[in-house]
């Protein structure tokens, strides 16, 4: 009976110690990407097994100790706490055997990936993922914010190191717009021009949400919920509505990304922004030499246009056109025909000379007017002292 109840015992005693491995192992797990830099400040103590070690490291915790991994080496159970994950790279000399991690730890402890197989699925785990440059991804999802996972990209792009965990058929985490795939209207992000398609038409600009260039309705990824921020940047078209462009310049899509008076000539490759001629344009909605009316001639300017009188015009009124000047009114008509003669006002101009002198004057001259007949041919020209008499 003794013997029997001594059976039952160690039975139930091996049972307990494999619930407890059970326990444990599900409590830690095992990784290499712990640096000797963190096993620097690890406490040592005497452990006859992996579940002893863990055993004590859970017994820390339970007592408000920090422990939240461990690695066991020759009985030696090394106790540490944990800041950060990373993978080793070609200039980590002296690398840590495996260490186990606690569950708990491994979801607040963030992994930094340096070219480990779908190392930045994994990182997805903890609190970050994979930034530029970072890798093995798999999927966009893997790499943080807007970042996209690359192709073949890890050391053809970055230059990472090739042999330890990078190959050249490793995929990093990398910017949607790059020369090499290079983004247009709306998309991002973008650090220069030579990011979107056709550089110069194409421009990377500020502020990813703003409205005027990316409609919510056009452009639905344009939003904070899709990770976008004000202070982005994008890919955008030159010109937009709330940045119009002026003659000649690239990157129009409609008339309204042009200044006043300018068209988007969007059958080019190129579509730019040029100034149409209101003069002369056959189109009737554009053509205004019309409105210059009479007597008024009309003259294309960069984006309007100008309606000048015609000499001995003036007061123009648009559609109508332009009032004969009476330059018989004007003291320097008067001045230039002169005493005893009559001004004629004509369309445009005006006359006098011989044919308008006073009655009994002659020998119309500029400024001098008309002359009295003494006898013969001779006439009095008056000047400002006194009358003399010339031959006609």
């Amino acid at each position: 009976m003794i013997m029997q109840r001594k059976g039952v015992y160690f039975l139930l005693l091996g049972y307990l110690e494999s619930l407890k491995a059970l326990s444990i192992s599900s409590s830690f797990h095992l990784t290499r990407n712990v640096s000797s830099s963190q096993l620097v400040a690890a406490s040592e103590s005497y452990a006859e097994s992996v579940i002893h070690c863990a055993g004590q490291c859970l017994h820390s915790q339970f007592h408000g100790g920090s422990c939240n991994a461990f690695q066991m080496e020759d009985k030696s159970c090394k106790m540490m706490v944990l800041t950060e994950l990373r993978e080793k790279t070609v200039y980590d000399d002296d690398w840590p055997g495996g260490v186990y991690v606690s569950t708990e730890a491994r979801a607040v402890t963030p992994l930094y990936c340096h070219g480990g197989e779908d190392c930045c699925l994994a990182a997805r785990d903890g609190p970050r993922q994979c930034e530029e440059s970072e890798g093995d991804c798999s999927r966009d999802s893997d790499c943080a914010g807007l970042l996209v996972c690359g192709q073949d990209n890890c050391i053809s792009q970055f230059g990472a190191q090739p042999g330890e965990l990078y190959d050249y058929g490793d995929d990093c985490c990398t910017r949607r717009c790059t020369p090499d795939t290079p983004c247009t209207h709306g998309e991002g992000l973008c650090t220069s021009d030579s990011d979107c398609t056709l550089p110069g038409y194409h421009i990377c600009a500020h502020n990813c949400l703003d409205q005027d260039s990316y409609p919510t309705h056009q452009y639905p990824n344009n939003t904070e919920h899709a990770g976008f921020s004000s202070s982005d940047y994008c890919c955008r078209r030159r010109c937009v509505p709330s940045d119009r462009c002026g003659h000649g310049q690239e990157g129009c899509r409609t008339e309204e990304d042009c200044d006043t008076g300018m068209e988007c000539i969007s059958h080019l490759s190129r579509p730019l922004c040029a100034d149409y001629d209101e003069c002369q344009d056959t189109r009737e909605e554009i053509n205004k030499a019309s409105y210059c009316g009479e007597r008024a001639v009309c003259a294309n300017t960069i984006g309007s246009f100008t309606c000048t009188c015609d000499p001995g015009f003036e007061s123009f009124v648009g559609d109508v056109g332009c009032s004969d000047i009476n330059e018989c009114g004007q003291s320097s008509t008067v001045s230039h025909c002169g005493p005893n003669t009559r001004c004629d006002n004509t369309v445009g101009s005006y006359h006098c000379g011989e044919d308008t002198c006073h009655e009994g004057y002659f020998n119309w001259r500029s400024s001098d007017g008309c002359h009295e007949l003494i006898t013969g041919d001779r006439y009095f020209i008056a000047t400002s002292d006194m009358e003399v008499a010339v031959n006609k």
